[in-house]
Protein backbone atom coordinates (compact mmCIF):
# COMPACT_ATOMS: atom_id res chain seq x y z
CA UNK A 1 0.00 0.00 0.00
CA UNK A 2 1.19 3.52 -0.77
CA UNK A 3 2.00 4.91 2.67
CA UNK A 4 1.52 8.48 1.43
CA UNK A 5 -2.03 7.78 0.25
CA UNK A 6 -4.74 9.01 2.59
CA UNK A 7 -7.03 6.16 3.61
CA UNK A 8 -10.38 6.99 5.21
CA UNK A 9 -11.98 4.30 7.37
CA UNK A 10 -15.75 4.61 7.73
CA UNK A 11 -17.49 2.49 10.35
CA UNK A 12 -21.18 1.91 9.61
CA UNK A 13 -22.14 -0.47 12.45
CA UNK A 14 -25.06 1.63 13.67
CA UNK A 15 -26.48 1.79 10.15
CA UNK A 16 -25.79 -1.63 8.57
CA UNK A 17 -26.01 -3.49 11.88
CA UNK A 18 -29.38 -1.90 12.51
CA UNK A 19 -31.06 -4.28 10.06
CA UNK A 20 -30.90 -6.87 12.83
CA UNK A 21 -32.34 -4.88 15.72
CA UNK A 22 -34.56 -2.35 13.91
CA UNK A 23 -31.86 0.27 14.66
CA UNK A 24 -32.82 0.02 18.33
CA UNK A 25 -29.36 0.39 19.82
CA UNK A 26 -29.44 1.63 23.41
CA UNK A 27 -27.83 4.93 24.31
CA UNK A 28 -25.39 3.02 26.53
CA UNK A 29 -24.37 0.78 23.63
CA UNK A 30 -23.94 3.79 21.34
CA UNK A 31 -21.98 5.76 23.94
CA UNK A 32 -19.49 2.94 24.59
CA UNK A 33 -19.26 2.21 20.85
CA UNK A 34 -18.45 5.85 20.01
CA UNK A 35 -15.84 6.10 22.76
CA UNK A 36 -14.03 3.01 21.45
CA UNK A 37 -14.42 3.38 17.70
CA UNK A 38 -13.03 6.94 17.65
CA UNK A 39 -9.91 5.86 19.56
CA UNK A 40 -8.84 2.91 17.43
CA UNK A 41 -8.34 4.59 14.05
CA UNK A 42 -11.75 5.14 12.45
CA UNK A 43 -12.11 8.45 10.59
CA UNK A 44 -15.87 8.63 9.92
CA UNK A 45 -18.77 7.14 11.91
CA UNK A 46 -22.04 6.52 10.11
CA UNK A 47 -24.55 6.82 12.91
CA UNK A 48 -27.54 5.46 11.02
CA UNK A 49 -30.19 6.12 8.40
CA UNK A 50 -32.51 9.08 8.15
CA UNK A 51 -35.74 7.50 6.95
CA UNK A 52 -38.51 9.97 6.10
CA UNK A 53 -41.60 9.47 8.26
CA UNK A 54 -40.18 6.49 10.21
CA UNK A 55 -42.59 4.21 12.03
CA UNK A 56 -42.57 4.07 15.82
CA UNK A 57 -40.86 0.68 15.86
CA UNK A 58 -37.71 2.03 14.24
CA UNK A 59 -35.02 3.01 16.72
CA UNK A 60 -32.96 6.14 17.14
CA UNK A 61 -30.38 5.07 14.54
CA UNK A 62 -33.10 4.96 11.86
CA UNK A 63 -34.11 8.52 12.71
CA UNK A 64 -30.84 10.29 13.62
CA UNK A 65 -32.89 13.31 14.66
CA UNK A 66 -31.85 16.36 16.65
CA UNK A 67 -32.80 14.97 20.04
CA UNK A 68 -30.54 11.96 19.47
CA UNK A 69 -27.69 13.99 18.00
CA UNK A 70 -27.66 16.42 20.91
CA UNK A 71 -27.14 13.48 23.28
CA UNK A 72 -24.09 12.14 21.42
CA UNK A 73 -22.50 15.41 20.22
CA UNK A 74 -20.37 15.80 23.39
CA UNK A 75 -18.68 12.51 22.42
CA UNK A 76 -17.93 13.54 18.83
CA UNK A 77 -14.26 13.57 17.85
CA UNK A 78 -14.50 12.44 14.21
CA UNK A 79 -16.83 13.17 11.32
CA UNK A 80 -20.40 11.87 11.54
CA UNK A 81 -22.26 10.54 8.50
CA UNK A 82 -25.75 9.23 7.81
CA UNK A 83 -27.10 7.27 4.85
CA UNK A 84 -30.28 7.71 2.84
CA UNK A 85 -31.84 5.50 0.20
CA UNK A 86 -32.36 7.60 -2.91
CA UNK A 87 -35.71 5.90 -3.55
CA UNK A 88 -37.05 7.27 -0.24
CA UNK A 89 -36.74 10.79 -1.63
CA UNK A 90 -37.97 10.09 -5.17
CA UNK A 91 -41.62 10.33 -6.18
CA UNK A 92 -42.72 9.51 -9.75
CA UNK A 93 -39.12 9.65 -11.00
CA UNK A 94 -38.57 13.11 -9.58
CA UNK A 95 -36.74 14.24 -6.47
CA UNK A 96 -39.01 15.47 -3.71
CA UNK A 97 -36.92 18.54 -2.90
CA UNK A 98 -39.34 19.61 -0.17
CA UNK A 99 -38.74 16.30 1.62
CA UNK A 100 -34.97 16.71 1.30
CA UNK A 101 -35.24 20.24 2.64
CA UNK A 102 -37.45 19.08 5.52
CA UNK A 103 -34.99 16.46 6.78
CA UNK A 104 -31.70 18.16 5.91
CA UNK A 105 -32.23 21.90 6.33
CA UNK A 106 -29.54 23.82 8.15
CA UNK A 107 -31.40 23.56 11.45
CA UNK A 108 -31.30 19.75 11.13
CA UNK A 109 -27.59 19.72 10.25
CA UNK A 110 -26.51 19.40 13.88
CA UNK A 111 -23.39 17.24 14.04
CA UNK A 112 -23.75 15.69 10.56
CA UNK A 113 -20.90 16.23 8.12
CA UNK A 114 -21.51 13.64 5.39
CA UNK A 115 -24.59 12.24 3.66
CA UNK A 116 -24.19 8.96 1.77
CA UNK A 117 -26.76 8.28 -0.94
CA UNK A 118 -27.41 4.59 -1.71
CA UNK A 119 -28.49 4.39 -5.34
CA UNK A 120 -29.20 1.81 -8.00
CA UNK A 121 -27.56 2.26 -11.38
CA UNK A 122 -30.82 3.32 -13.04
CA UNK A 123 -31.33 6.13 -10.49
CA UNK A 124 -27.93 7.83 -10.75
CA UNK A 125 -29.10 10.99 -12.49
CA UNK A 126 -31.97 11.44 -10.02
CA UNK A 127 -29.62 10.77 -7.10
CA UNK A 128 -27.42 13.55 -8.40
CA UNK A 129 -30.35 15.96 -8.00
CA UNK A 130 -30.52 14.94 -4.34
CA UNK A 131 -26.76 15.45 -4.05
CA UNK A 132 -27.01 18.92 -5.60
CA UNK A 133 -29.56 19.96 -2.99
CA UNK A 134 -27.51 18.47 -0.14
CA UNK A 135 -24.35 20.21 -1.31
CA UNK A 136 -26.28 23.47 -1.38
CA UNK A 137 -27.26 22.79 2.25
CA UNK A 138 -23.60 22.42 3.22
CA UNK A 139 -23.00 18.65 3.37
CA UNK A 140 -20.28 16.48 1.88
CA UNK A 141 -21.99 13.84 -0.28
CA UNK A 142 -20.95 10.28 -1.12
CA UNK A 143 -22.56 8.11 -3.78
CA UNK A 144 -22.92 4.42 -2.88
CA UNK A 145 -23.59 2.55 -6.13
CA UNK A 146 -25.32 -0.71 -5.20
CA UNK A 147 -24.90 -4.17 -6.76
CA UNK A 148 -21.70 -3.29 -8.61
CA UNK A 149 -21.19 -6.96 -9.54
CA UNK A 150 -24.31 -6.82 -11.75
CA UNK A 151 -23.31 -3.73 -13.78
CA UNK A 152 -21.49 -4.22 -17.07
CA UNK A 153 -18.34 -2.13 -17.30
CA UNK A 154 -19.13 -0.69 -20.73
CA UNK A 155 -22.41 0.72 -19.40
CA UNK A 156 -20.68 1.96 -16.26
CA UNK A 157 -17.93 3.76 -18.23
CA UNK A 158 -20.53 5.93 -19.97
CA UNK A 159 -22.09 6.88 -16.66
CA UNK A 160 -18.76 7.64 -15.00
CA UNK A 161 -18.08 10.41 -17.47
CA UNK A 162 -21.21 12.11 -16.18
CA UNK A 163 -20.50 11.29 -12.53
CA UNK A 164 -17.24 13.25 -12.70
CA UNK A 165 -19.40 16.32 -13.36
CA UNK A 166 -22.00 15.44 -10.74
CA UNK A 167 -22.20 16.79 -7.18
CA UNK A 168 -20.63 13.83 -5.36
CA UNK A 169 -17.43 14.11 -3.33
CA UNK A 170 -16.73 10.35 -3.10
CA UNK A 171 -17.74 7.47 -5.38
CA UNK A 172 -18.41 4.17 -3.57
CA UNK A 173 -19.01 0.75 -5.03
CA UNK A 174 -21.13 -1.60 -2.90
CA UNK A 175 -20.72 -5.36 -3.33
CA UNK A 176 -24.35 -5.78 -2.26
CA UNK A 177 -24.58 -9.45 -3.26
CA UNK A 178 -21.16 -10.40 -1.90
CA UNK A 179 -20.20 -11.71 -5.35
CA UNK A 180 -16.85 -10.01 -5.92
CA UNK A 181 -13.60 -11.94 -5.61
CA UNK A 182 -10.04 -10.68 -5.26
CA UNK A 183 -9.40 -10.57 -9.02
CA UNK A 184 -12.60 -8.59 -9.54
CA UNK A 185 -11.31 -5.91 -7.17
CA UNK A 186 -8.12 -5.58 -9.20
CA UNK A 187 -10.08 -5.28 -12.43
CA UNK A 188 -12.41 -2.67 -10.95
CA UNK A 189 -9.51 -0.76 -9.46
CA UNK A 190 -7.82 -0.36 -12.85
CA UNK A 191 -11.10 0.40 -14.57
CA UNK A 192 -12.29 3.02 -12.08
CA UNK A 193 -8.94 4.79 -11.90
CA UNK A 194 -9.13 5.35 -15.67
CA UNK A 195 -12.68 6.66 -15.68
CA UNK A 196 -13.29 8.57 -12.47
CA UNK A 197 -11.53 11.49 -10.84
CA UNK A 198 -13.23 11.28 -7.45
CA UNK A 199 -11.90 9.42 -4.41
CA UNK A 200 -13.13 5.80 -4.61
CA UNK A 201 -14.62 3.76 -1.78
CA UNK A 202 -15.63 0.14 -1.24
CA UNK A 203 -18.42 -1.39 0.84
CA UNK A 204 -17.85 -5.16 0.94
CA UNK A 205 -20.26 -7.91 2.00
CA UNK A 206 -18.95 -11.13 3.46
CA UNK A 207 -20.88 -13.85 1.62
CA UNK A 208 -17.72 -15.63 0.47
CA UNK A 209 -15.65 -14.70 3.53
CA UNK A 210 -13.71 -12.36 1.24
CA UNK A 211 -14.82 -8.98 2.59
CA UNK A 212 -11.54 -8.38 4.45
CA UNK A 213 -9.19 -9.55 1.69
CA UNK A 214 -11.20 -7.65 -0.95
CA UNK A 215 -11.01 -4.48 1.12
CA UNK A 216 -7.28 -4.86 1.77
CA UNK A 217 -6.61 -5.35 -1.94
CA UNK A 218 -8.71 -2.27 -2.66
CA UNK A 219 -6.70 -0.27 -0.11
CA UNK A 220 -3.42 -1.25 -1.80
CA UNK A 221 -4.63 -0.09 -5.17
CA UNK A 222 -6.80 2.91 -6.03
CA UNK A 223 -9.42 2.92 -3.25
CA UNK A 224 -9.27 5.67 -0.62
CA UNK A 225 -12.41 5.02 1.45
CA UNK A 226 -12.98 1.70 3.21
CA UNK A 227 -16.21 0.64 4.95
CA UNK A 228 -16.33 -1.70 7.93
CA UNK A 229 -18.55 -2.62 10.88
CA UNK A 230 -17.60 -3.72 14.37
CA UNK A 231 -17.42 -7.53 14.47
CA UNK A 232 -18.80 -7.38 10.92
CA UNK A 233 -22.32 -6.61 12.19
CA UNK A 234 -24.41 -6.07 9.10
CA UNK A 235 -27.31 -7.36 7.08
CA UNK A 236 -27.17 -11.03 6.11
CA UNK A 237 -23.57 -12.27 6.09
CA UNK A 238 -22.27 -8.99 7.44
CA UNK A 239 -19.33 -6.84 6.42
CA UNK A 240 -15.62 -6.37 6.99
CA UNK A 241 -14.79 -6.46 10.70
CA UNK A 242 -13.56 -2.99 11.68
CA UNK A 243 -11.14 -4.34 14.26
CA UNK A 244 -9.53 -6.80 11.80
CA UNK A 245 -9.24 -4.19 9.06
CA UNK A 246 -7.53 -1.77 11.44
CA UNK A 247 -5.14 -4.44 12.69
CA UNK A 248 -4.04 -4.98 9.09
CA UNK A 249 -3.50 -1.36 8.09
CA UNK A 250 -2.57 0.48 11.30
CA UNK A 251 0.86 1.27 12.68
CA UNK A 252 2.33 -1.28 15.08
CA UNK A 253 2.08 1.12 18.01
CA UNK A 254 -1.74 1.01 17.63
CA UNK A 255 -2.08 -2.79 17.83
CA UNK A 256 -2.39 -3.10 21.62
CA UNK A 257 -4.86 -0.22 21.79
CA UNK A 258 -7.05 -1.75 19.07
CA UNK A 259 -7.01 -5.14 20.76
CA UNK A 260 -7.78 -3.85 24.26
CA UNK A 261 -10.56 -1.41 23.34
CA UNK A 262 -12.13 -3.80 20.81
CA UNK A 263 -12.06 -6.52 23.43
CA UNK A 264 -13.84 -4.26 25.91
CA UNK A 265 -16.60 -3.39 23.39
CA UNK A 266 -16.96 -7.02 22.35
CA UNK A 267 -17.32 -8.32 25.90
CA UNK A 268 -19.61 -5.54 27.13
CA UNK A 269 -22.05 -5.35 24.22
CA UNK A 270 -21.34 -7.11 20.95
CA UNK A 271 -20.85 -10.66 22.18
CA UNK A 272 -24.48 -10.63 23.38
CA UNK A 273 -25.67 -9.03 20.12
CA UNK A 274 -23.82 -11.63 18.03
CA UNK A 275 -25.30 -14.52 20.02
CA UNK A 276 -28.77 -13.04 19.65
CA UNK A 277 -28.76 -12.14 15.95
CA UNK A 278 -26.25 -14.63 14.51
CA UNK A 279 -24.98 -12.50 11.63
CA UNK A 280 -22.05 -13.62 9.56
CA UNK A 281 -21.15 -15.82 6.58
CA UNK A 282 -22.42 -19.35 6.11
CA UNK A 283 -22.56 -21.82 3.24
CA UNK A 284 -25.90 -20.54 1.91
CA UNK A 285 -24.65 -16.96 1.82
CA UNK A 286 -21.49 -18.24 0.14
CA UNK A 287 -23.50 -19.86 -2.65
CA UNK A 288 -25.68 -16.74 -2.91
CA UNK A 289 -22.52 -14.70 -3.49
CA UNK A 290 -21.25 -17.11 -6.12
CA UNK A 291 -24.56 -17.08 -8.04
CA UNK A 292 -25.52 -13.41 -7.44
CA UNK A 293 -28.67 -14.35 -5.52
CA UNK A 294 -30.34 -11.58 -3.52
CA UNK A 295 -29.74 -12.01 0.25
CA UNK A 296 -33.47 -11.76 1.00
CA UNK A 297 -33.91 -15.17 -0.65
CA UNK A 298 -31.38 -16.61 1.80
CA UNK A 299 -33.21 -15.01 4.71
CA UNK A 300 -36.42 -16.61 3.41
CA UNK A 301 -34.61 -19.95 3.16
CA UNK A 302 -33.70 -19.75 6.84
CA UNK A 303 -37.32 -20.62 7.64
CA UNK A 304 -36.86 -24.00 5.91
CA UNK A 305 -35.52 -26.49 8.46
CA UNK A 306 -34.54 -29.31 6.06
CA UNK A 307 -30.91 -28.77 4.98
CA UNK A 308 -31.15 -30.86 1.81
CA UNK A 309 -34.30 -28.98 0.82
CA UNK A 310 -32.45 -25.67 1.27
CA UNK A 311 -29.74 -26.74 -1.17
CA UNK A 312 -32.30 -28.00 -3.70
CA UNK A 313 -34.21 -24.73 -3.52
CA UNK A 314 -31.01 -22.73 -3.87
CA UNK A 315 -30.19 -24.78 -6.94
CA UNK A 316 -33.56 -23.76 -8.42
CA UNK A 317 -32.97 -20.13 -7.49
CA UNK A 318 -29.68 -19.89 -9.35
CA UNK A 319 -31.46 -20.78 -12.59
CA UNK A 320 -34.02 -17.98 -12.28
CA UNK A 321 -33.79 -14.74 -14.25
CA UNK A 322 -33.22 -11.58 -12.20
CA UNK A 323 -32.29 -13.62 -9.12
CA UNK A 324 -30.35 -10.59 -7.90
CA UNK A 325 -33.70 -8.90 -7.20
CA UNK A 326 -36.11 -10.02 -4.53
CA UNK A 327 -39.31 -10.23 -6.52
CA UNK A 328 -41.97 -10.71 -3.88
CA UNK A 329 -42.67 -6.98 -4.01
CA UNK A 330 -42.04 -6.46 -7.73
CA UNK A 331 -45.01 -6.59 -10.09
CA UNK A 332 -43.90 -6.50 -13.75
CA UNK A 333 -46.23 -6.92 -16.71
CA UNK A 334 -46.28 -10.38 -18.24
CA UNK A 335 -48.33 -10.63 -21.43
CA UNK A 336 -47.30 -14.20 -22.24
CA UNK A 337 -48.53 -15.86 -19.06
CA UNK A 338 -51.24 -18.51 -19.34
CA UNK A 339 -52.24 -18.02 -15.71
CA UNK A 340 -55.55 -16.23 -15.34
CA UNK A 341 -56.09 -13.14 -13.24
CA UNK A 342 -58.19 -13.68 -10.12
CA UNK A 343 -61.14 -11.35 -9.70
CA UNK A 344 -63.49 -11.36 -6.75
CA UNK A 345 -67.12 -11.84 -7.53
CA UNK A 346 -68.51 -12.27 -4.03
CA UNK A 347 -67.28 -14.26 -1.06
CA UNK A 348 -69.72 -16.50 0.76
CA UNK A 349 -69.68 -14.53 4.02
CA UNK A 350 -68.73 -11.15 5.47
CA UNK A 351 -66.58 -12.97 8.01
CA UNK A 352 -63.21 -14.38 7.01
CA UNK A 353 -60.38 -16.38 8.52
CA UNK A 354 -56.68 -16.14 7.61
CA UNK A 355 -54.72 -19.20 8.72
CA UNK A 356 -50.96 -19.39 9.26
CA UNK A 357 -49.09 -22.52 10.24
CA UNK A 358 -48.01 -21.57 13.76
CA UNK A 359 -48.19 -23.89 16.73
CA UNK A 360 -51.29 -22.09 18.03
CA UNK A 361 -53.18 -23.56 15.05
CA UNK A 362 -52.25 -27.10 16.09
CA UNK A 363 -53.13 -26.46 19.74
CA UNK A 364 -56.56 -25.05 18.94
CA UNK A 365 -57.46 -26.97 15.78
CA UNK A 366 -60.71 -28.48 17.09
CA UNK A 367 -62.04 -25.09 18.23
CA UNK A 368 -60.99 -23.50 14.94
CA UNK A 369 -62.78 -26.14 12.85
CA UNK A 370 -65.98 -25.61 14.86
CA UNK A 371 -65.82 -21.83 14.28
CA UNK A 372 -65.31 -22.30 10.53
CA UNK A 373 -68.29 -24.62 10.22
CA UNK A 374 -70.58 -22.74 12.61
CA UNK A 375 -69.98 -19.28 11.13
CA UNK A 376 -69.54 -20.56 7.54
CA UNK A 377 -66.32 -18.56 7.19
CA UNK A 378 -64.41 -17.86 4.03
CA UNK A 379 -60.96 -19.33 4.76
CA UNK A 380 -57.59 -18.22 3.37
CA UNK A 381 -54.65 -20.53 4.08
CA UNK A 382 -51.20 -18.96 3.98
CA UNK A 383 -48.80 -21.35 2.24
CA UNK A 384 -49.26 -24.86 3.70
CA UNK A 385 -50.50 -26.59 6.81
CA UNK A 386 -50.46 -30.15 8.13
CA UNK A 387 -53.31 -29.37 10.53
CA UNK A 388 -56.14 -28.07 8.36
CA UNK A 389 -57.83 -30.13 5.61
CA UNK A 390 -58.29 -28.92 2.04
CA UNK A 391 -62.07 -29.18 2.39
CA UNK A 392 -62.15 -26.41 4.99
CA UNK A 393 -60.28 -23.79 2.98
CA UNK A 394 -61.48 -21.61 0.12
CA UNK A 395 -58.22 -20.13 -1.15
CA UNK A 396 -54.54 -20.90 -0.70
CA UNK A 397 -52.26 -17.85 -0.69
CA UNK A 398 -48.67 -18.30 -1.91
CA UNK A 399 -46.37 -15.29 -1.95
CA UNK A 400 -42.93 -16.14 -0.64
CA UNK A 401 -40.73 -17.16 -3.60
CA UNK A 402 -39.15 -19.94 -1.57
CA UNK A 403 -42.55 -21.39 -0.69
CA UNK A 404 -43.59 -21.29 -4.35
CA UNK A 405 -40.38 -22.94 -5.51
CA UNK A 406 -40.73 -25.53 -2.77
CA UNK A 407 -44.29 -26.47 -3.71
CA UNK A 408 -44.18 -26.02 -7.50
CA UNK A 409 -44.43 -29.80 -8.09
CA UNK A 410 -47.40 -30.18 -5.73
CA UNK A 411 -49.62 -27.36 -6.98
CA UNK A 412 -51.54 -29.51 -9.45
CA UNK A 413 -52.76 -31.63 -6.51
CA UNK A 414 -54.46 -28.70 -4.79
CA UNK A 415 -58.23 -28.69 -5.33
CA UNK A 416 -58.93 -25.13 -4.18
CA UNK A 417 -57.75 -21.99 -6.03
CA UNK A 418 -54.13 -21.01 -5.43
CA UNK A 419 -53.49 -17.26 -5.47
CA UNK A 420 -50.03 -15.89 -6.32
CA UNK A 421 -48.72 -12.39 -7.10
CA UNK A 422 -48.38 -11.22 -10.68
CA UNK A 423 -44.69 -11.71 -10.96
CA UNK A 424 -42.48 -12.75 -13.87
CA UNK A 425 -40.48 -15.34 -11.92
CA UNK A 426 -43.54 -16.99 -10.40
CA UNK A 427 -45.57 -16.95 -13.59
CA UNK A 428 -42.75 -18.58 -15.54
CA UNK A 429 -42.49 -21.36 -12.94
CA UNK A 430 -46.22 -21.92 -12.57
CA UNK A 431 -47.48 -21.36 -16.11
CA UNK A 432 -49.79 -24.18 -17.24
CA UNK A 433 -51.43 -24.91 -13.87
CA UNK A 434 -55.16 -24.32 -14.39
CA UNK A 435 -55.92 -24.02 -10.69
CA UNK A 436 -53.51 -21.12 -10.15
CA UNK A 437 -54.57 -17.49 -10.42
CA UNK A 438 -52.55 -14.33 -10.08
CA UNK A 439 -53.87 -11.44 -8.02
CA UNK A 440 -52.81 -8.06 -9.34
CA UNK A 441 -52.60 -5.29 -6.79
CA UNK A 442 -51.20 -1.80 -6.70
CA UNK A 443 -48.24 -1.14 -4.43
CA UNK A 444 -47.92 2.43 -3.33
CA UNK A 445 -44.39 3.72 -2.90
CA UNK A 446 -43.52 3.47 0.78
CA UNK A 447 -40.53 4.08 2.98
CA UNK A 448 -37.95 1.44 3.80
CA UNK A 449 -39.48 -0.25 6.87
CA UNK A 450 -42.92 -0.31 5.25
CA UNK A 451 -41.38 -1.83 2.11
CA UNK A 452 -39.97 -4.69 4.17
CA UNK A 453 -43.52 -5.73 5.11
CA UNK A 454 -44.21 -6.48 1.45
CA UNK A 455 -41.90 -9.48 1.65
CA UNK A 456 -44.32 -11.39 3.89
CA UNK A 457 -47.23 -13.61 2.82
CA UNK A 458 -49.48 -12.02 5.45
CA UNK A 459 -49.03 -8.68 3.67
CA UNK A 460 -50.18 -10.20 0.38
CA UNK A 461 -53.23 -11.67 2.15
CA UNK A 462 -53.99 -8.21 3.56
CA UNK A 463 -53.94 -6.77 0.03
CA UNK A 464 -56.15 -9.63 -1.14
CA UNK A 465 -58.93 -8.85 1.35
CA UNK A 466 -58.73 -5.11 1.91
CA UNK A 467 -61.38 -4.18 -0.68
CA UNK A 468 -63.90 -6.65 0.69
CA UNK A 469 -66.59 -5.40 3.03
CA UNK A 470 -65.83 -7.59 6.01
CA UNK A 471 -67.38 -7.41 9.46
CA UNK A 472 -64.90 -9.69 11.17
CA UNK A 473 -61.50 -11.27 10.45
CA UNK A 474 -60.02 -14.18 12.38
CA UNK A 475 -56.22 -14.41 12.38
CA UNK A 476 -55.17 -17.93 13.28
CA UNK A 477 -51.72 -19.47 13.67
CA UNK A 478 -49.86 -16.18 13.15
CA UNK A 479 -47.12 -16.89 15.68
CA UNK A 480 -44.02 -15.11 14.37
CA UNK A 481 -40.47 -16.44 14.50
CA UNK A 482 -38.16 -17.37 17.33
CA UNK A 483 -35.17 -15.03 17.72
CA UNK A 484 -36.27 -12.84 14.81
CA UNK A 485 -37.52 -9.62 16.42
CA UNK A 486 -37.31 -7.62 13.20
CA UNK A 487 -39.61 -10.01 11.30
CA UNK A 488 -41.97 -10.09 14.28
CA UNK A 489 -42.17 -6.31 14.25
CA UNK A 490 -43.11 -6.48 10.58
CA UNK A 491 -45.85 -9.01 11.34
CA UNK A 492 -47.25 -6.88 14.17
CA UNK A 493 -47.30 -3.88 11.86
CA UNK A 494 -49.25 -5.83 9.20
CA UNK A 495 -51.74 -6.96 11.87
CA UNK A 496 -52.24 -3.31 12.80
CA UNK A 497 -52.99 -2.62 9.11
CA UNK A 498 -55.53 -5.47 9.04
CA UNK A 499 -57.19 -4.05 12.14
CA UNK A 500 -57.92 -0.92 10.09
CA UNK A 501 -59.93 -3.06 7.64
CA UNK A 502 -62.25 -4.74 10.12
CA UNK A 503 -62.65 -6.10 13.63
CA UNK A 504 -59.92 -8.70 14.19
CA UNK A 505 -60.05 -11.76 16.45
CA UNK A 506 -56.57 -12.74 17.66
CA UNK A 507 -57.50 -15.44 20.16
CA UNK A 508 -55.65 -18.10 18.16
CA UNK A 509 -52.61 -16.06 17.10
CA UNK A 510 -49.59 -15.43 19.24
CA UNK A 511 -46.10 -14.17 18.55
CA UNK A 512 -43.54 -16.08 20.62
CA UNK A 513 -46.22 -17.12 23.11
CA UNK A 514 -47.27 -13.53 23.85
CA UNK A 515 -50.69 -12.36 22.74
CA UNK A 516 -50.55 -9.54 20.23
CA UNK A 517 -52.23 -6.49 21.71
Amino acid sequence: MNKNKKITILDCTLRDGGYYNNWNFTLTQITDYLKVIQEIGVDVIEIGFRFPNPTKRLGICARTDDSFLRKILPLKKKKFAIMINSTDYIIENKVNLELVEKYFNKQNKIGIDIIRIASHFKDLEISNKIAEKLKDLGYEVCLNLMQISEIKLDKLSKKLKKINKFFFDVFYIADSLGSLQNDDILILSKFLSKHIKLPIGIHAHNNQDLALSNTLIASKNNFNWLDATFMGMGRGPGNVETEKLLLNISNKNMINKINLLSGFLYLKHFDVLKQRFQWGPNFLYYLAGIYSIHPSYIQALSNTSNSLKKIKLLNKLKELPNRNKFYSSHIPKNKNSKIKEFKFEKIKNDKLMIIGNGISLKKNISKIKKIILKEKLCVLLLNHSDYISEELIDYRILYNPIQILESSNELNDYKKPVIVPKNSIFLNILSGNENIFYFNYFLQKTQSFESEKKNLTLFFAKCFIEKLKLKKIYLVGIDGYKQKPYQNNLIRSIIEDIQKISTVNLDFSKILNSKIQ
